[in-house]
Formats: C-alpha cells, sequence, structure tokens
C-alpha cells in the first residue's frame, strides 16, 4: 500500500510509513488491463487484491467524479425534483424506493450507501453482450441444467462442487467460498443467472474496466466477499483483510494494515459501503482491483477443452 498524497492534517505520522504498490498476484497471471492502472490476473491464493492506497482530502462516497453515481444521482434528483416542499421522510423513503426499482434493485436501497449498484441479471446480460460471450453463457448454462437435479432451476452445494471437481478450474479448497459467495440470498441454491453470473466474473478472461458492465458485475463480487458479514458495508477488520490480502500476494509482511484500512474508511464520512469502495477505486485511492476474486483457468473453456478431448 502507498500514500502518494499526504494529507497535512487528520493523518497519523505511523500512517504514512507504507509499502511499495505491487502489480501482479502469485500463480500464474494473464494481462488484463484494468481501469485502475494495473495488470489483471489470477490471484487463486486467498482471492488477494493488488492495490495502491492514496489519500486526498474527505469526499463524499457518491462523489459526482463518478458516471454511474452521476447517473444515479440524476434519476433521484428527477424524483427530488418534483417535489417543490420539503420532503417528508415516508415520501423520501418512497422516492429512493422508486429510483432503487429503476436500477433493478430492491426496496430499501440506500444511494449513499450502495451509490452505483446494479441489478445482477442487468449487469450479466449486459456484459455478455459487450463481451459477445453468448456462446460460453450457453455453454454454463447447459452444464448447469445437466447438473440441476435435486430442484429445478436450482443447483445445490453438491451439485456445484461436483462441476468443479469435473470440470477443475481452481483449487478445491476454493469451491466452497465461490458457492457462498454466488449464493447471493443465502437460500443454499444457486439459480442459473447465479452460476453463470458468478463464473463469468471471476474467470481470468475476464476484463477489469471499472466502467463497463463486467467490470461493475466483477466489482460487486469483490465488495460481496470482503462484505463478509453482508450488512451492506464493509467494516475497518474487513477492509484490513483485504490489505493484509494485497500483502500476502506481494510476498510483504503484514504490517500496518488497520492503519492503512482506518486511513482509507475515514476519507468517507458515511458507511463504507459499496459506493465509497467504488469510488476509492475509481478514482484510484484504491489501485489495483484487477487481480481480486479470480479461478485459475476460465471455467468455460475447460469444459470445451473435456468435451473436445471426448470428456464427458
Amino acid at each position: 500500500i502507498s500514500l502518494k498524497h499526504r494529507r497535512r492534517r487528520r493523518v497519523s505520522p505511523r500512517a504514512r510509513r507504507v509499502s511499495p504498490p505491487f502489480l501482479a498476484g502469485a500463480g500464474a497471471v494473464r494481462a488484463c488491463a484494468g481501469a485502475d492502472g494495473t495488470s489483471g490476473g489470477i490471484a487463486d491464493g486467498a482471492f488477494p487484491a493488488s492495490s495502491a492506497l492514496m489519500l486526498p482530502q474527505r469526499r463524499s462516497a457518491t462523489a459526482a467524479g463518478s458516471p454511474q453515481v452521476a447517473s444515479a444521482a440524476v434519476a433521484v434528483g428527477k424524483l427530488v425534483a418534483a417535489a417543490s416542499a420539503p420532503v417528508a421522510p415516508s415520501d423520501a423513503a418512497a422516492m429512493q424506493n422508486a429510483s432503487a426499482h429503476v436500477m433493478g434493485l430492491h426496496e430499501g436501497y440506500s444511494q449513499e450507501q450502495w451509490g452505483p449498484w446494479k441489478s445482477h441479471t442487468l449487469l450479466l446480460h449486459q456484459s455478455i453482450q459487450e463481451l459477445g460471450w453468448q456462446e460460453q453463457a450457453q455453454m454454463l448454462a447447459k452444464v448447469f441444467r445437466e447438473h440441476g437435479r435435486e430442484r429445478e432451476g436450482k443447483l445445490s452445494k453438491d451439485e456445484f462442487l461436483t462441476v468443479m471437481q469435473k470440470y477443475p478450474c481452481c483449487k478445491p479448497s476454493h469451491h466452497g467460498v465461490f458457492f457462498q459467495l454466488f449464493d447471493r440470498d443465502r437460500d443454499g441454491f444457486l439459480n442459473e443467472n447465479d452460476f453463470v453470473g458468478g463464473m463469468l466474473s471471476v474467470s481470468p478472461l475476464t476484463p477489469h474496466k471499472l466502467e463497463a458492465p463486467s467490470g461493475q458485475l466483477r466489482m460487486q463480487f469483490i465488495f460481496l466477499y470482503y462484505d463478509a458479514n453482508r450488512n451492506g458495508r464493509l467494516e475497518v477488520e474487513e477492509v484490513a483483510r483485504m490489505i493484509e490480502h494485497i500483502q500476502q500476494v506481494r510476498g510483504q509482511p503484514h504490517a500496518d494494515a488497520m492503519v492503512d484500512a482506518t486511513a482509507l474508511v475515514s476519507l468517507y464520512s458515511g458507511p463504507f459501503g459499496f459506493a465509497a469502495f467504488h469510488d476509492a477505486a475509481q478514482k484510484r485511492m484504491l489501485n489495483g482491483t484487477s487481480p481480486l476474486l479470480r479461478t485459475q483457468s476460465d471455467l468455460a473453456e475447460v469444459i470445451r477443452q473435456r468435451q473436445a478431448g471426448g470428456g464427458a
């Protein structure tokens, strides 16, 4: 972690003592240029990150520089502009939920906390179109339907593990971790969109451009992975864990992770939710998210090779 811009206030001398940034993780790495200026790749150890932390002055989690945040703000702004009188709390909640509905989200969406978060299904469809991956998506969907027998239209954990063992694309110790991550509603099953979207997002072949649908999809899964308690925000301890993974993949000692995490979180007045996480990455305060959460091989490619070789 490196702090390229020192603030004159509210940063302790210890917080300024940091390690130099790094570019690649352990294991095989395939170049996949990201919007954050680092190379992408596979980090199949503890799903580590690669980042550089730079501290500008304190800013809002929904800074206007983000195109996605700006578009969400426009949607909310149109609703607010419709009322000339002060808005009652119940009316404000209704307008916020209306904005969430437009973005494909459920009621209770908070722009301050979630910002540019978008519907998983929407991002999946946009990503497939963006990358021209219709064939890969169809291949994954076929495997999903072939193995989902316990419950119609669903894939149980055991069935998912069977797929991963049959078509190995990452370490067996990570199979269960991926299932828990893809099981977004935590009902013990994956639907087709969970499976296809999850496997495409963690593929080492998927670009990591934050302004593109595929990059947004990846960022949402990365956030969910580090939001271990699923409370919709990253606690300082969870950010520190990410920083420790950063140091781990670079072979660096786990030094000052909590100090750096505290410094980053302190830049945001509200909760360090997805809005803050996305803003920090987009503005390169948190650099190098591209190597996060990658399998060793692309699952669709493994399936293709097995089938071409006569495998079941």
